[in-house]
């Protein structure tokens, strides 16, 4: 877990949200600490998926939380990205 922590300057925060994609992406991008969000793919209509990438030393998770609620988006999941074991070994091997 250590060797995962130094292989990336940033976290990965997975969403799912109930509303439409560019409304959403448009408040995510509004929250300082946000570097960037990609839209995924959605198996479910109405439900966005998108991915958030904060820097790594900030935990903005709540703020994600409040700030969607307080625009009227529904949160329906989150969840932090780990770094794979590939990502790790490519790390280790650049240096």
């Amino acid at each position: 877990d250590e060797l995962r922590g130094r292989t990336k300057d940033h976290t990965v925060i997975q969403l799912e949200v109930k509303g439409a994609a560019p409304d959403i992406i448009s408040t995510l991008k509004s929250i300082p600490g946000v570097l960037s969000v990609h839209k995924k793919s959605s198996a479910e209509k109405g439900v966005s998926c998108l991915s958030v990438e904060t820097a790594k030393d900030q935990d903005i998770r709540s703020l994600l939380n409040h700030t969607l609620l307080k625009k009227g988006f529904d949160l329906l999941g989150m969840a932090r990205e780990a770094a794979s074991m590939e990502d790790v070994f490519a790390a280790l091997t650049r240096s």
